[in-house]
């Protein structure tokens, strides 16, 4: 291997200057057309760093990005002809002042911009210098390449060890600070997301009392190099964290002005701390809780989580259609391209999520489902589905889908009930408390749903629950709070009203239509030692079982949908079924919480895909 690429060099010294830079922008073009893996990568980087600029505009910059990086093959390659006219074609800004006041040795800070190789061997003609580098896995290159490093005397070091005894002996020292960050690193913004950047720079420069300079180089439209040297910085005095977000601020602004000239394939931001979330909001209270509640359980991972809400109403049968066939043929090629959102959705909603970065996009029910997966596919994101999808649910990267819809499949976590939890039940409780004057009773909660069989039973029933129901607060001096549903019909409401009223220990009467505050539920959820949930309330029931109350199951009607029966069964052991002629007696209190349940399972599942 090593003796095929010393053949090769010799035959590349032989071609001219103009030959060998035309072959490297056609190694580039290549690299970038088949190198589907590193556009990728290359492409979320860029978002995250432009997300303002369009899928046009990123991928022409990916493109130059490769044909620079070819050049840069083609230029190490044949090293020897470029460097002895690096007078020609390299230009730095700023060199005379940078070295003329400045005695002894410094350290010089850079990133993979530009040929890395070419600048070192620059300053290695003109001053004492020595580089740190990783040891590669291609044995041959690396002979090859330190051979040519030191051949332009520059000093190879492989350890810290070895990298301190030049320093001491004052020898300029070139580091790079975009890779290599090791696990402890401190998490610094960079474009916006927390990214461990490594400070071995910074730990130099302190503990030796050296300045660091910024450089970075780029190719310029005439086919050569300027190197920018960024003013000294004297870390002596300074916060190591704060050091770094100077650091940091400094390559932003130099990516910002040439993007094409970086290494943007490069996995930069893998590790980073900050999560990007894109929430699609069907405009249903339900379904958005439970979006809520899966973002509340990605901040426990100790991430950085930012997120954007996105409403999508009004989906009618013709545009669900279209949508659910344009999900049906999306796949990793639609990178960038937001055509269908665009054509169907329309330009505003096209023009929001077309200019940010997301990392996941999460949304609950079927409706967005395919909205889900086309978005996700569009922004090389991690799909998240929350309810059965009317997908397969192995399209997405991941289906949170309760146990009682009875779907098994290698990327869907099985959860009991809703994925919902009440998070702001404190501050509700606190209004709540305030809006009403409440004092300090025991109390139970009503929440009552509507039919979803027979509205005649459902009242029926409703009619000799509530006596006892009475009863049972007298009996255990309980005060009660009542309020309805969006699904409860009118003479319900209106019955209600006349039973609660002007009952003694009623605190709070709320009607859904009259009052749908949003404190209501996590407040009385949190005042409440016993709730009472009619059995066609599924979302109801789980935030009761999820904040550990005891759940009683009004039983108003038969309900045979499958759904229904299969989510009773799975909370048999947790709650209490009341049927005629409702008699509260002996109620048990949950074995274990429901959301903790949930959110464990879920936060294992999460993990393996972030």
């Amino acid at each position: 291997m090593y003796s095929l690429i010393k053949i090769t060099i010799r035959i590349l010294k032989i071609l001219p200057l103009g030959l060998l830079v035309f072959l490297g922008r056609v190694i580039g073009v290549l690299f970038y057309c088949f190198s589907s893996k590193k556009r990728f990568t290359a492409y979320r980087n860029l978002k995250l760093a432009f997300p303002y600029k369009s899928s046009k505009e990123i991928f022409l910059i990916i493109k130059r990005s490769f044909t620079n990086f070819g050049i840069m093959i083609m230029e190490n390659l044949a090293f020897e002809k470029f460097i002895d006219r690096d007078r020609e074609l390299i230009y730095v800004k700023g060199i005379d002042e940078f070295f003329e006041d400045i005695k002894g040795g410094h350290i010089l800070l850079g990133i993979h911009a530009g040929n890395w190789e070419f600048f070192n061997a620059f300053f290695a003609k003109k001053y004492r210098y020595a580089i740190l580098v990783k040891k590669q896995k291609n044995k041959a290159l690396e002979r090859l390449i330190n051979e040519i490093r030191e051949r332009s005397n520059i000093k190879v070091c492989f350890s810290l060890k070895q990298l301190v005894k030049y320093i001491k002996d004052n020898y300029w020292i070139g580091l790079v600070i975009d890779h290599g960050a090791e696990d402890k690193a401190l998490m610094v913004n960079f474009f916006g997301a927390l990214v461990p950047t490594p400070q071995g720079a910074v730990y130099l420069a302190k503990k030796f009392e050296k300045n660091i300079y910024p450089v970075f180089g780029y190719r310029n439209k005439l086919g050569k190099y300027t190197i920018e040297i960024e003013k000294g910085l004297d870390c002596k005095n300074e916060d190591l964290e704060e050091v770094l977000k100077k650091l940091n601020t400094i390559y932003e602004k130099f990516l910002t002005k040439h993007p094409e000239n970086y290494v943007w394939w490069y996995k930069r931001f893998k590790k980073k701390k900050t999560l990007f979330l894109l929430i699609l909001n069907d405009l249903k209270t339900g379904h958005f809780k439970q979006s809520l509640t899966l973002v509340n359980i990605l901040k426990e991972l100790k991430y950085e989580v930012k997120d954007y809400v996105v409403d999508i109403p009004n989906i009618n049968r013709v545009k669900r259609l279209l949508l659910e066939l344009c999900a049906f043929y999306t796949s990793n090629k639609c990178l960038g391209c937001m055509k269908c959102i665009k054509i169907i959705l329309g330009k505003e909603l096209y023009k929001k999520v077309s200019t940010i970065f997301v990392d996941m996009v999460i949304s609950t029910g079927s409706k967005m489902a395919p909205i889900n997966l086309i978005l996700s596919r569009s922004m090389g994101a991690k799909a998240i589905v929350i309810l059965k999808p009317n997908i397969s649910p192995d399209r997405f990267d991941l289906g949170i889908i309760p146990e009682h819809d009875r779907v098994i499949a290698s990327k869907v976590v099985n959860i009991k009930g809703a994925l919902s939890f009440p998070f702001t039940a404190e501050d509700d409780k606190r209004i709540l408390m305030e809006r009403y004057n409440l004092k300090s009773y025991r109390r139970v909660a009503l929440f009552i749903g509507g039919p979803l069989e027979s509205s005649k039973l459902f009242f029926n029933n409703l009619k000799v629950f509530v006596p006892q129901l009475k009863k049972f607060i007298w009996k255990e001096n309980f005060h009660i709070l009542v309020t309805t549903s969006r699904r409860t019909p009118q003479f319900v409401s209106d019955f209600l009203e006349n039973e609660f009223r002007d009952f003694l220990n009623t605190d709070v009467l709320t009607i859904s239509s009259k009052d749908s505050s949003s404190f209501i539920v996590g407040g009385f959820l949190s005042l409440a030692e016993v709730s009472f949930v009619t059995s066609d309330s599924i979302s109801m029931i789980s935030e009761s079982l999820s904040m550990g109350k005891t759940t009683v199951c009004v039983c108003l009607e038969e309900i045979f949908t499958t759904h229904h029966i299969n989510f009773f069964f799975s909370i048999n052991n947790i709650v209490n079924f009341l049927k005629p002629p409702y008699k509260i007696e002996g109620l048990k209190e949950p074995s274990y919480s429901i959301f903790e349940y949930n959110k464990r399972v879920v936060k294992e599942a999460v993990k393996r895909i972030i």
